[in-house]
């Protein structure tokens, strides 16, 4: 099995639409800035990250889902970070192996897109993690950065100790602030008996570092346990 850590965000493509083709199509034009060759360009529209991190908590507040961590809150507040950070750009570019390709395969008004959860790292810092869509099994997300007045994107390595080639689309993300690490875990299958296990390190920016990553190849005996954490090591950071 090629080690591509994006690899599970391809697998959701094809799980949210049976009929399109799991294979990014070549990109049209550059990939989106923060992902392959710098920041976004910044709109007019002056963007406050503090003022923009409390409407997101303030909606999660009102309206919150799923005991009171998720809520759908698109249109402005949805907006406002789109314009400065190109979220929805960033959430259909894909790396398909070789490059980062930018595919739209998703309509960026379904209910899946917009749906956040915030987590504060200390009192002027934040992360909100931004669900992308939803496949038959698991999610595709990107992370927002909040620190002061400013906002990023955080990105990973798409392939640790491999290539210096980052993306920001994530798949399944858990944040733990006391830790300051974020665990993703990408399944490539429903059982979940294997795929991509990784954790990594919330650094200053939009530095997302690995600290570990794991794999199980998809075999036809199944495991009576299903840990993705005991998963046997492709790479460390401290190797």
């Amino acid at each position: 099995m090629t080690r591509l850590l994006l690899l599970p965000t391809l697998l959701l493509a094809a799980c949210a639409s049976p009929e399109a083709d799991p294979t990014p199509s070549p990109a049209s034009e550059p990939a989106a800035s923060g992902m392959a060759d710098g920041a976004v360009p910044e709109a007019d529209t002056p963007f406050d990250a503090r003022a923009w991190l409390a409407d997101v908590e303030s909606a999660l507040a009102d309206t919150s889902q799923q005991d009171g961590i998720w809520t759908t809150v698109r249109g402005d507040v949805w907006d406002r970070v789109e314009a400065r950070l190109g979220l929805d750009r960033a959430c259909d570019t894909y790396y398909d192996g070789e490059a980062l390709a930018f595919d739209p395969i998703q309509d960026p008004d379904t209910p899946r897109r917009g749906l956040l959860e915030a987590v504060r790292l200390g009192d002027d810092e934040a992360v909100v993690v931004a669900q992308c869509g939803f496949g038959a099994y698991q999610g595709s997300y990107v992370l927002v950065h909040v620190e002061g007045a400013e906002a990023v994107l955080y990105e990973a390595p798409v392939d640790p100790g491999v290539s210096d080639l980052r993306a920001a689309v994530l798949s399944t993300p858990s944040v733990d602030p006391e830790a300051r690490t974020v665990t993703t875990f990408g399944r490539a299958r429903g059982l979940g008996d294997c795929g991509i296990y990784a954790i990594y390190r919330l650094g200053a920016g939009a530095a997302l570092d690995a600290v570990e990553v794991r794999e199980r190849e998809c075999q036809d005996e199944i495991p009576d346990e299903i840990d993705p954490s005991t998963w046997p090591v492709v790479y460390s950071a401290s190797d």
